[in-house]
């Protein structure tokens, strides 16, 4: 066959061939391999958002109180009618709970409603900020903790009844 005929057959082909497709396809979930998980955090880390929010409040809310009573309010389970704000409804949360250990000392922990962790803090152990712990019955949660960025505690119940924190 004559050069030009080859050309000129190749200029009219429209479309790809199947291994441009098939290239084409590979480079598509490899990239969507990457992405999805990341994505999935991201989602994930959005959520935890309100839970955060509303730990920030009621810490602020304790330091308040403490502030202006000389110590902590003693709160119980879900009453936080003494201190000086309104706990809003949750949507990817449980109802956060909180107990006053003393008066010197309190923890505010929100569940995941799908019990895949809990966030918390707590006076009583002294580290600063957010943290997250496995939720009670949940899987272990130290890959979803790592990934927004949380420390991780394991939660352990020691004979005494109290909790303590494990890293």
């Amino acid at each position: 066959m004559p050069r030009e005929a080859v050309m000129d057959r190749r200029q009219n082909q429209k479309g790809f061939t199947l291994l441009e497709v098939i290239i084409t396809v590979i480079i598509v979930g490899v990239v969507m391999a990457a992405a999805i998980p990341r994505i999935g955090q991201a989602v994930e880390k959005f959520r935890a958002q309100e839970a955060v929010s509303l730990i920030q409040n009621l810490s602020a809310a304790q330091e308040r109180y403490y502030i202006d009573n000389g110590q902590y309010y003693f709160v119980d389970s879900q009453t936080f009618n003494g201190l000086d704000m309104s706990v809003p409804s949750l949507q990817y949360f449980d109802s956060p709970s909180a107990n006053g250990t003393s008066v010197n000392s309190w923890k505010v922990t929100a569940v995941r409603s799908d019990s895949s962790y809990e966030l918390f803090t707590d006076k009583a152990y002294g580290p600063e900020g957010i943290h997250c712990a496995d939720a009670p019955g949940g899987p272990n949660a130290r890959d979803i903790c790592k990934a927004m960025g949380f420390p991780y505690w394991k939660v352990a119940i020691p004979n005494n009844g109290g909790n303590t924190l494990k890293k």
